[in-house]
């Protein structure tokens, strides 16, 4: 059997409301930034791959290029807000949105390294492009643009 999730039955506290009421602040005390990194199949305790390094990889470019996360909690989005739940709230958008297209945050960036960044980011591992192509098409790219 594979690695599981970073924190147990994480599912259960986004599925029932009042497993999440009672487990109050604590949980949000032990979860740190990096749940912005998860994989959805970390998060959902499925067997993992080198896919889900590769998805990790997929939110770090996002950043570079776009500026942003791809992933944000509501209290990121409104200002003002209080951050508890923040980290309940990107663990929800990385298994259920897909990230907005790059090119909205970046008028410059190359089609093609939108595409790849993008298929990083793929809920489903098995849609996801392996080290090796991804490698290929990171070299191209920077060949192009040297």
């Amino acid at each position: 059997m594979g690695p599981k999730a970073a924190v147990p039955g994480l599912m259960a506290l986004l599925e029932d409301p009042e497993l999440r009421l009672r487990a109050g602040s604590a949980l949000f005390q032990m979860i740190d930034p990096e749940f912005a990194y998860l994989a959805p199949e970390q998060v959902s305790q499925t067997p993992l791959s080198t896919k889900a390094d590769l998805f990790s990889w997929g939110v770090v470019l996002y950043e570079i290029f776009g500026g942003q996360r791809p992933f944000r909690s509501e209290q990121e989005e409104v200002r003002g807000a209080g951050a508890q739940g923040a980290e309940m709230s990107i663990i929800r958008r990385i298994m259920k949105d897909r990230p907005g297209p790059l090119r909205e945050l970046n008028g410059e960036l190359d089609k093609e390294l939108e595409c790849v960044v993008l298929q990083c980011l793929n809920m489903d591992p098995a849609q996801r492009p392996n080290a090796e192509s991804l490698n290929v098409v990171l070299h191209r790219l920077q060949k192009r643009f040297a």
